[in-house]
């Protein structure tokens, strides 16, 4: 009988006492999550504020785009059909931009910086192609 109750104050002990190692685990785990959670809502910030950029130049892009469409009437110009081919392609391109945008989850945070850099890059690239459109250039860099 006494070793019973030995045996049972014993269990007791090592359960109760696993409980307060959980315990002190799971609020370092707790920690950590937290500071991940804060690190990647800042990212989530940094992400949602890099898209409303994006989508407002995007449209400032469609904006230029009309403009170079009006440009082409107004001239006239006997290679219509090579500029009306250039609208087109940056037309299809500010859209794809606006696919991209609009359609990246911010669940892939990981993968935010490299898909960041990638779209700034085109975005640019689309920029100083119309750019270079407007002022009359005809080297146009693909």
């Amino acid at each position: 009988m006494r070793i019973r109750t030995i045996i049972m104050q014993i269990s007791a002990i090592i359960f109760f006492g696993s409980f307060t190692l959980f315990g002190q685990n799971n609020k370092e785990i707790n920690s950590k999550s937290k500071k991940e959670m804060e690190a990647d809502s800042v990212e989530i910030v940094e992400f949602h504020k890099f898209k409303k950029e994006a989508l407002a130049r995007i449209k400032e892009n469609r904006v230029k785009i009309e403009k170079l469409e009006s440009k082409e009437e107004d001239n006239q110009k006997k290679t219509s059909n090579e500029y009306d081919q250039k609208i087109l392609e940056l037309e299809n391109k500010n859209n794809e931009l606006e696919t991209r945008i609009k359609g990246y989850d911010s669940k892939k945070m990981s993968e935010w910086e490299s898909f960041k850099m990638k779209f700034a890059e085109d975005l640019n690239v689309l920029e100083d192609y119309m750019t270079r459109m407007t002022n009359g250039s005809k080297k146009m860099k693909e």
